[in-house]
């Protein structure tokens, strides 16, 4: 019963990551932030770890970032993003 409460908190922190990853990606290239590396999501999330600076707009100069993530984070989150129409999606299933 651990092994599955555990399996469960894990898939939930890695969809939510996913959810987080793909808002944070959709608001920061609205303002010109430059996150995307289209079609390589590793380095789109790595992009936004980093952070970068809106250009234009009300967030102009604001920075985008996300929370520091560990590797096995990220790979988690993988799982739960696919790449539509050159933007990072959060997808379930």
């Amino acid at each position: 019963m651990n092994r599955f409460h555990e399996e469960v908190l894990l898939e939930v922190r890695n969809q939510r990551n996913a959810q987080e990853i793909a808002a944070l990606a959709m608001g920061a290239t609205a303002v010109g932030a430059e996150v995307i590396a289209e079609n390589d999501s590793e380095t789109t999330i790595l992009n936004l770890i980093e952070g970068r600076n809106g250009k234009q707009g009300p967030f102009k100069g604001k920075v985008f970032r996300l929370s520091y993530l560990t590797p096995e984070e990220i790979q988690g989150a993988m799982n739960f993003l696919n790449w539509q129409g050159g933007m990072i999606c959060y997808i379930k299933d």
